[in-house]
């Protein structure tokens, strides 16, 4: 590894927290359904991805049910959760990103397949326009909390300049303390900056965490970057990421706006513990927040996370919540990773068993074990504990042909009643969201189509 160093090996390993926990064969859907799904079908799947700050972003829109009183039957549950549907789906507008959306979809046509200059080295840590095109279009397709990477750390010592482009490839063509990507929309200029915004000695060198990187890039702790159009601003955004490869420590502050889109993460990691929280708005209202604090070994040791494969065996316990507009809460708990990893990937097929029903036993006492680790509560904004999301035994495939059980979430209430999640957001219940999100989708396409 060279600059991936310490940025991939601790800090989007609190990305791997997300996928450890619920991403693995993966804590199969914990956030995917009981996020996502719990949002009605809604776009935005977001994720504890690694940071928050303190601050809100701003209130809640005042939008969709009010608070219940006590716990809610299944139906009940239902149309709860198909009013926060529609009122989360309703905050989008695509109008409201028109300009940014039709910028981002000319430079994909007319620039997306350019090459870097030819005497960029093979790293991550130049800008590549086309990580910051594709986080920004993946922002505003719904999903926020991607806006994150369309910022990231960069050598300014080595890759600063004009940069245009020529033929297949961008070339420099001029000196310049910044990095500049400088291109034409119908005659328009058009530049995405970095901007180095560290003092002369706030930077890290990727050689302090990888004595085999002969290169001596320098990169500065507080990086921002904008998109302009004319000299408009679409888009702003800063990172400050500080690792301490001697003290075993790292924070990373991430801060995008673009268009009406907000999204702001702070992490905050010691070898013991690893903190993150974000939130994610649109006009000033803050429409998800999510937080995870995990709890473990050598989470920032270095040398112990070069030779790690498994991540998640270096965790004991963590905690996660995600808040969808005040209305909707996921309230996680786990423990013993290496042993959830492991049930996780088993396989209970013909091929593995001896026969049906002994596939059967064995998946349905594995989730057993999995429910003692990985706890999952679903909340109305009360302190009532509305359901439980947990694992049970499903089929697929023929008992008299091939057949393999899996350990799948559902959701059960407090009734005794369970539902996998097709069965309870079924499309005849939820179509008015299903219906809003088409809509929505639809009028995104039409835009991202518009000059195509």
């Amino acid at each position: 590894m060279t600059v991936n160093g310490f940025k991939y090996s601790v800090a989007t390993t609190y990305n791997n927290i997300a996928h450890k926990t619920t991403n693995n064969n993966n804590m199969k859907k914990l956030y995917i359904y009981g996020t996502a799904v719990l949002m009605a079908l809604s776009a935005p799947v977001f994720t504890s991805c690694g940071g928050g700050n303190d601050d809100d972003l701003g209130d809640n829109p005042d939008v969709g049910p009010d608070k219940p009183s006590g716990v809610l039957s299944p139906d009940e549950s239902k149309d709860y959760l198909e009013e926060v549907g529609k009122a989360f789906l309703q905050q989008f507008k695509p109008e409201e990103q028109k300009q940014l959306i039709e910028l981002i979809s000319y430079y994909d046509e007319h620039y997306g397949d350019l090459d870097m200059p030819e005497d960029w080295e093979e790293d991550d840590i130049y800008m590549n326009p086309d990580d910051v095109f594709g986080a920004l279009k993946n922002g505003t397709r719904g999903n926020i909390n991607a806006m994150t990477r369309a910022i990231s750390v960069y050598d300014f010592n080595t890759y600063a300049g004009i940069y245009q482009p020529k033929g297949d490839c961008w070339e420099k063509t001029g000196d310049s303390d910044k990095i500049i990507f400088r291109f034409f929309k119908a005659g328009e200029t058009c530049e995405l900056v970095a901007t180095n915004l560290g003092g002369a000695n706030d930077s890290w060198r990727p050689s302090e965490f990888d004595d085999t990187d002969d290169a001596e890039y320098i990169i500065p702790y507080k990086v921002g970057v904008s998109l302009t159009e004319s000299g408009k601003e679409l888009m702003n955004g800063t990172v400050n990421f500080i690792p301490n490869v001697r003290n075993h420590t790292v924070s990373a502050d991430y801060d995008v706006t673009a268009a009406n889109l907000r999204m702001i993460a702070k992490l905050e990691g010691t070898d013991t513990r690893l903190s993150m929280n974000a939130q994610g708005a649109v006009n000033g209202m803050t429409l998800v927040k999510a937080s995870t604090v995990a709890e473990g070994n050598y989470l920032c040791d270095y040398e112990v996370l070069k030779k790690t494969d498994d991540f998640s065996s270096l965790l004991t316990t963590a905690n996660a919540e995600m808040d969808v507009i005040g209305k909707v809460q996921v309230k996680s708990k786990a423990t013993n990773f290496s042993k959830v990893n492991k049930l996780l990937d088993k396989t209970y097929d013909k091929y593995e068993i001896e026969n049906y029903e002994a596939g059967r036993k064995d998946c349905d006492k594995d989730c057993k074990e999995l429910n003692r680790y990985v706890v999952n509560g679903v909340y109305y904004s009360t302190g009532d504990e509305q359901a439980k999301i947990i694992y049970q035994p499903a089929l697929y495939g023929d008992p008299a042909q091939y057949w393999e059980w899996s350990a799948e979430p559902v959701i059960s209430f407090s009734d005794g009643t369970t539902y996998d999640f097709d069965e309870f957001f079924d499309s005849t219940q939820f179509l008015s969201v299903k219906n809003l999100y088409e809509d929505l989708v639809n009028s995104y396409m039409k835009l991202w189509n518009k000059d195509r």
